[in-house]
């Protein structure tokens, strides 16, 4: 299956906020309940709330296969020597294809190549999936995080780390 992975475009915005929708509507629920994935939709993943991550110097990568968006990355810069994974996602009929594999892979690419010796992310403690994937990846439990995100949810988190260059 051929698919392309590409430093995204502020006109490729709407399309990220989109694939969100989607992949948040059929992963996560059962994880959490559809009022926390409507609210955390809300407010992490509209328009405004990806422009201003952008501005503030988050990166996205978006995945296609054939020109239709299938899946994303998103990462900032935490400081010199550590690089934060704040989203990454792709639509269920797409995973188990390498594609999500690839791009973890272009994160840590673009890590090394600024210096940063290691990465961290958030994963809900729950999603099984996604844990045994990056676990497979070489990324191993570092903390946990439970904090409230308003509305009375709450995040309930894996704190995920990999330090780059070593192989586990």
């Amino acid at each position: 299956m051929k698919f392309t992975i590409e430093t995204a475009k502020v006109q490729q915005l709407p399309a990220i906020a989109d694939l969100a929708t989607e992949i948040w509507n059929e992963h996560y629920l059962g994880i959490i309940s559809q009022p926390q994935i409507d609210y955390m939709l809300e407010k992490d993943y509209n328009l405004d709330a990806l422009q201003k991550d952008a501005d503030l110097g988050t990166i996205f990568l978006i995945a296609t296969q054939e020109k239709q968006p299938i899946g994303f990355a998103a990462f900032k810069s935490l400081c010199s020597e550590t690089l934060k994974l704040e989203k990454l996602y792709l639509l269920n009929a797409y995973q188990g294809q390498g594609i999500g594999a690839a791009l973890l892979k272009q994160v840590e690419t673009v890590a090394l190549a600024r210096g940063a010796r290691d990465i961290i992310l958030f994963v809900n403690k729950h999603n099984r999936l996604a844990i045994s994937a990056y676990c497979r990846a070489g990324y191993v439990h570092f903390d946990s995080v439970l904090e409230s995100i308003g509305e009375g949810f709450f995040v309930d988190d894996f704190i995920l780390r990999k330090t780059l260059g070593l192989s586990h």
